[in-house]
């Protein structure tokens, strides 16, 4: 899987396409899953958003839309453009989705470390999360993650660290 990842990201389109062209033609569970979590490293922005609407087609699986989505959630370069997404096409997914898959909906902060973040999260869920349904808790595990996150960025942000071979006069 990472290599493949390592060459969508290096050789991006041709390699792509050919891992797309892979998937299509495949039921192997194990396989498929490797081919997504490459074809999940894509950056390019017009690679990013044909991976992401691949989530609310028919090509993919309900176990394998989570994999498209926190791929291209996981990474700096699409991060802001794959949350984007995801509010976007929110009502899609709470459609082809299961419930109890939309509890972990506000997973998709994790790798969020800001307070704005956090404050769009939760205005954008508040009024999406079903009572009882798991979200609440997950709501609130991953607003400690970010809440921690940006309280050690703001401390770390602070310090003065030395730069290896510098000496001090």
């Amino acid at each position: 899987s990472f290599a493949l990842s390592v060459a969508v990201q290096e050789l991006g389109l041709p390699f792509y396409n050919h891992l797309e062209s892979l998937l299509a033609e495949t039921d192997n569970g194990t396989i498929r899953r490797r081919l997504l979590i490459g074809m999940s490293a894509a950056v390019l922005p017009e690679l990013s958003t044909r991976l992401l609407d691949i989530v609310i087609s028919t090509d993919t699986r309900i176990n394998e839309k989570a994999i498209l989505i926190f791929g291209q959630l996981d990474m700096k370069e699409t991060q802001d453009s794959a949350y984007a997404w995801v509010k976007d096409k929110y009502r899609v997914l709470a459609l082809i989705l299961p419930e109890q898959y939309l509890a972990y909906a506000p997973m998709v902060g994790s790798d969020f470390c800001s307070a704005s973040q956090l404050e769009d999260m939760r205005d954008f869920f508040k009024d999406e999360i079903k009572p009882g349904s798991g979200a609440e808790r997950n709501m609130a595990k991953v607003t400690e993650l970010i809440t921690n996150c940006s309280t050690l960025k703001a401390s770390i942000s602070g310090l003065s660290i030395p730069v290896v071979g510098e000496t001090s006069q």
